[in-house]
């Protein structure tokens, strides 16, 4: 194997435990989420600063959200549901402030 090779193949490992370590850490967050407005706040807020690997992106964050709003029991989905409102809402109020400094 090629020197080449191999540095991407480590690099793909590292950007997957990278990803695996972060997918657990927004999990264990989500899992104390609640229906309080200050709970949604936080960790909308959170999930919009944290640092995503190159490899990562708002996909990635939809997923996670997803799948709990998926696989929780009926009572708790509620909170997810808007924390999801609330992501889309702010990072699209963030998206349009970067178009207007760009004009």
């Amino acid at each position: 194997m090629s020197d080449e090779a191999m540095a991407e193949d480590l690099e793909s490992t590292d950007e997957a435990s990278q990803l695996e370590q972060l997918d657990s850490d927004i999990c264990d967050r989500l899992r104390s989420l609640d229906l309080s407005q200050q709970s949604i706040e936080t960790e909308s807020e959170f999930l919009l600063r944290v640092r995503l690997p190159a490899c990562a992106n708002a996909t990635f964050l939809a997923e996670i959200v997803t799948r709990f709003i998926l696989r929780s029991h009926r009572w708790k989905k509620l909170p997810y549901v808007y924390l999801a409102n609330d992501l889309i809402q702010k990072s699209m109020m963030e998206r349009k402030k970067a178009d207007q400094a760009l004009v």
